[in-house]
């Protein structure tokens, strides 16, 4: 049975989509900034050579600061981070080489960044964290309020999963896993069952989420010129408000069809070079368009 969401998500943005120049900021104008942007919180994802990474790792930072923390989100720099980097160089992509070579290096390493984020966890009273993958045990899981993997390309693989029915049951066995986060770039990922019907695939792992990403303009090491151009265009498609893609139908959907009590927490995970060369307003101001966009789009009585 579903539970139509009856008010808004709480839409969060990911530390993935902040500007580098955030790396100068502390972590109490960084948020003043997502709140500005309309943002309700932020997903941490722990950062290293930051001034507010190093308030965290030293603990030179007030509670109230912290409180804006709503999420977390696991590392996966040992993963991608370098891979990634070659990549768009080999391509030819200076500007996205640059910037991920400057932030993918920053943010702590896979290992470090959980134990990280229980740390916070502690200091807010409790946040759910989303893993990487997954195929690793976590010691600080019972610090969490929920402990949430994501379905991908990844988790198909560690798993060795051949439909979607076998890759719930599979990850919902490991230890410590309380439910899915669902990210509509990773679903749809080219030559996996979970992209052959993402209606159908939405359908089943709606009971057992609890998180959503709204990921555009993304790109990485697997990701085809096709998924690129797709998902860049549908971020104006929504920054617009015409909700005409298949990501902003998407969203739509799981609004509809949402089965827990308490509404999602929505995290965007737009990278910040997706706008251009912006100033701190500019960037203000497009993400709050979006976020209007986004409660518009996933709550059904506005729709």
């Amino acid at each position: 049975m579903t539970a139509e969401l009856t008010k808004e998500p709480q839409v969060a943005l990911s530390y993935f989509s902040l500007p580098t120049r955030a790396a100068l900021l502390r972590q109490g104008q960084i948020n003043e900034i997502a709140i500005n942007a309309g943002y309700e919180g932020l997903e941490l994802v722990p950062m290293n050579l930051t001034v507010s990474g190093i308030q965290m790792r030293f603990g030179l930072i007030s509670n109230s600061d912290l409180s804006v923390i709503v999420s977390g989100h696991e590392s996966p720099r040992h993963k991608i981070s370098t891979v990634k980097t070659v990549v768009a160089t080999l391509k030819g992509q200076v500007g996205t080489a640059i910037n991920t070579a400057k932030w993918w290096a920053a943010f702590r390493a896979s290992e470090g960044s959980l134990g990280e984020i229980a740390r916070i966890s502690d200091r807010v009273g409790g946040i759910q964290t989303t893993l990487y993958e997954g195929s690793q045990s976590n010691p600080h899981q019972d610090r969490f309020v929920r402990q949430l993997v994501q379905p991908h390309l990844g988790s198909i693989e560690y798993t060795g999963a051949t439909n979607t029915d076998e890759l719930i049951a599979r990850l919902l066995a490991l230890e410590g896993v309380d439910g899915f986060t669902c990210d509509i770039f990773h679903l749809r990922k080219a030559n996996t069952f979970l992209a052959y019907d993402t209606r159908n695939t939405i359908d089943k792992l709606l009971p057992h989420t609890h998180e959503v990403h709204a990921a555009f303009f993304r790109v990485d090491s697997a990701t085809t010129t096709k998924e690129a151009e797709m998902t860049r265009r549908e971020l104006g498609d929504i920054l617009t408000g015409q909700f005409k893609s298949e990501g902003a139908q998407m969203l739509k959907y799981i609004g509809q069809n949402w089965q827990q009590a308490e509404p999602p927490t929505v995290v965007v995970e737009v990278p910040a070079y997706a706008y251009g060369r912006v100033t701190t307003q500019e960037f203000i101001d497009l993400n709050h368009r979006f976020t209007d966009n986004i409660r518009q789009l996933m709550t059904p009585n506005q729709n």
